[in-house]
């Protein structure tokens, strides 16, 4: 199955966030407002000799609701630019964001799932800062001497990443 995502505007798209031990399911991120997490099994991502891809893969899927619960299906992987990915995100999820008070990131992880990939260098820097909720974003840029500006997600974010690396830049300096 090749990456593509011509044809799947009006698809959901979200980041894989968990995956058994023998990648024939996993759970997939989305913030539709739905109770639970949403499944995705391997027949559901191309053939059945497919595995779900890697925690942190952004994945394009159709969401359907299963008597167990969400569900995934017609899942394919996704690569974009950032700048593509966070226009995409903001375009399906903006809405939910200006009514979230700071628990749901724009990737539809939480904020302990977030910080978790982030730790394990799953997701970027750049993907955990600009996929912060707004009241989050606006936190984290006020830590770092960041101006905010709302719907500037990805530029602020890139103001983020840059004083943090300035800082350890400093740090390092320091210590020789």
């Amino acid at each position: 199955m090749t990456d593509t995502n011509e044809n799947f505007a009006t698809r959901l798209f979200g980041i894989i966030k968990d995956v058994s031990r023998d990648r024939d399911f996993g759970f997939v991120s989305n913030v539709l407002g739905v109770k639970g997490d949403t499944f995705l099994h391997c027949t559901d991502f191309g053939s059945r000799n497919d595995k779900v891809p890697d925690i942190g893969t952004w994945v394009e899927y159709e969401f359907q609701e299963s008597p167990k619960g969400p569900r995934a299906v017609l899942a394919v992987p996704c690569s974009m630019e950032p700048e593509d990915r966070m226009k995409r995100l903001l375009a399906q999820y903006g809405h939910a964001m200006q009514t979230n008070h700071g628990s749901l990131r724009l990737d539809g992880l939480t904020q302990d799932e977030g910080r978790r990939l982030k730790d394990r260098r799953v997701i970027s820097l750049l993907d955990y800062y600009a996929c912060m909720s707004e009241n989050g974003l606006r936190g984290a840029a006020n830590a770092h001497g960041v101006d905010f500006v709302w719907g500037k997600q990805l530029e602020i974010a890139t103001a983020i990443v840059a004083a943090i690396r300035a800082k350890e830049d400093e740090s390092d300096g320091q210590q020789r």
